[in-house]
């Protein structure tokens, strides 16, 4: 697609947090010109003709092109995996998409682009049943009286998870924000170890639920962190939509 192409094809009037993008489907000539919405992190929803929709089907890579109209090439490509295909009611499709790389596509777009991304939704999946993951947890500053201690992961996503903690731990760490976590993802080789901010504690029924901030910047290797989480998520959210 030439740069006056993308140029005429972008000039569309949309709903407010929607952007008209360029879908590449492998085997089809050409870009489909969808729209994107709910636009996260993780990934969007895209609108599309039912025809093309029947090209696709869960766990497909996709590319998908946002429009940079001031930019040499005139956008911006990243790589995407369909995580659903849902036929509407007229001749049109939605899918669900997850980018491979979304810190690296925000870091390209430009700040107004940027702004569409809705952060609070980032996706979150819960460990298959049977998936039990353990979290160790250690103060990221020696604290008096604060020890090691050890949670269980409730559910994870691209800029956190949620863990259980016993009420005795929670009481220790109650002056605590800043920890470390390590775990290890189910499937995966090697542990993981995030630095985190603990945002939120909410008693429940079986503990002290903690809602835990993943601090990029203090983690050693963050880029390898974050891209076996994204491979997680999205190997979540695809068994998940296959029941």
């Amino acid at each position: 697609m030439s740069d006056d192409e993308r140029r005429a094809h972008y000039r569309v009037d949309l709903a407010e947090g929607e952007i008209l993008v360029a879908l590449i489907v492998p085997g089809y000539p050409g870009g489909v010109n969808v729209e994107a919405f709910d636009i996260s992190m993780g990934g969007a929803g895209i609108r599309l003709r039912a025809t093309i929709a029947k090209l696709l089907s869960a766990g497909m890579t996709v590319s998908i092109e946002f429009p940079v109209p001031d930019s040499a090439a005139g956008a911006v490509r990243t790589s995407a995996v369909v995580t659903h295909v849902t036929a509407r009611e007229d001749d049109t499709s939605s899918i669900g998409v997850q980018f491979e790389d979304p810190v690296g596509l925000q870091r390209l777009l430009p700040p107004d682009l940027v702004r569409l991304f809705n952060r609070r939704k980032a996706f979150r999946v819960e460990p298959a049943i049977g998936d039990r993951v353990p979290v160790r947890v250690v103060p990221a500053r020696p604290a008096l009286g604060v020890k090691p201690g050890q949670g269980t992961m409730l559910e994870i996503s691209a800029t956190g998870m949620g863990i259980l903690v016993a009420p005795a731990l929670a009481k220790m760490y109650l002056k605590v924000l800043a920890v470390t976590v390590t775990f290890k993802l189910p499937g995966a080789a090697a542990d993981l170890a995030i630095s985190a901010s603990i945002r939120a504690r909410r008693e429940v029924p079986e503990g002290i639920r903690w809602g835990l901030f993943f601090e990029g910047r203090g983690t050693k290797d963050w880029a390898t962190a974050e891209r076996l989480v994204s491979a997680y998520l999205l190997k979540r959210q695809i068994q998940q939509r296959n029941g």
